[in-house]
Parts: C-alpha cells; sequence; structure tokens
C-alpha cells in the first residue's frame, strides 16, 4: 500500500511501480511462509497455513524462491542503492524472527526486547514501502531517507502492537 501511495508521486513509470509492488510482496510472502512454520502455526488469518496444507519442505521452498525473485526483479531495474537496501531489509526481517524465535524460550519478556522484533520485522517492511521508490527515483538524500526510515519506523511499531492486541484480544 505504501509503494503505490509513494511511486506515483516520484515520476516513477508503470512498470517500475509494478515492480515495487510485486517485490514487497514477494517479502511478505516469504516472511508469511516462513514465519508460520518457525512458529508452527497452523492457521494464517483462519486459513490452513502454507507448510500444513503442502508440507514444510515446499513452504520453505516457496519462501526461498519468493526471495529469489526479488532480487532478480530488482537487477532488472538497474539501482544497486535498490538492491543493497532490499538485501538489508531481507536481513533485518531474518534476525527479528530469529530474536522472535528466541524470546518464545524466555520467561520474562522485556518490552525493549519485543520492541527490537517489531522494527526488525515489520518496520522493516514499512520502511522498505517508503523508502524503495524514492531509491528507484535516484532520490538518494540522507535526510530524506532518515526521515522515511523514522516514519516506516514508527508505522510498523504501531502496527505490529495493534494486531498483537487483536491476535490475543486484549481490551
Amino acid at each position: 500500500r505504501l509503494v503505490n501511495i509513494v511511486a506515483p508521486n516520484l515520476d516513477l513509470n508503470v512498470e517500475q511501480q509494478i515492480c515495487l509492488q510485486k517485490v514487497i510482496e514477494y517479502i511478505h510472502n516469504s516472511s508469511l511462509l516462513h514465519d508460520d512454520l518457525i512458529d508452527q502455526s497452523t492457521l494464517r488469518r483462519g486459513k490452513t497455513a502454507a507448510w500444513k496444507k503442502y508440507g514444510a519442505d515446499h513452504a520453505i521452498l516457496a519462501g526461498d524462491f519468493l526471495l529469489a525473485k526479488v532480487i532478480s526483479l530488482l537487477c532488472e531495474q538497474g539501482n544497486l542503492k535498490l538492491v543493497s537496501y532490499t538485501a538489508d531489509v531481507i536481513m533485518e526481517l531474518i534476525e527479528g524472527e530469529w530474536r522472535q524465535d528466541d524470546l518464545k524460550s524466555s520467561t520474562q519478556i522485556k518490552s525493549k526486547d519485543l520492541l527490537k522484533v517489531h522494527e526488525l520485522k515489520t518496520s522493516s517492511l514499512k520502511k522498505w514501502g517508503l523508502r524503495a521508490p524514492f531509491y528507484l527515483a535516484n532520490r538518494n538524500e540522507k535526510e530524506l531517507h532518515q526521515c522515511l526510515e523514522d516514519i516506516g519506523r514508527l508505522m510498523g511499531v504501531i502496527f505490529q502492537r495493534s494486531d498483537d492486541l487483536i491476535d490475543y484480544d486484549i481490551r
């Protein structure tokens, strides 16, 4: 959704906008495939999780395939800054998943640890949606990207906390 809001204002052509839309969807779906398996979640938004329906091997391979497709799509754009930034975001997602998995065995979860997981997982996708169109438009100003980074981080944390409240039915 963020790509759809930002990209048209940067004079990116339709093909570039579609590329960015595909990339964020592929990254997000890959993270969901892997997340459900790691968490052993049998449902994803009320439907059978892919790993449960098709098997763990297929869910992992599908997630990995989507990430490879991301790199392929971005390479076609010829923007090394965007490719590099996307790789950083994927690494953040993986680190967030790792940290979240480590928290499962913890008897007492600190709010700063949970915040870090939210920043690495959900916020990384929000930040990408805001920053990627600017990278593709060759708008690389440091102050601009810092501002977009801050906005995306806050959006991600707010989204994740509200989503957690729904998941745990906390009032």
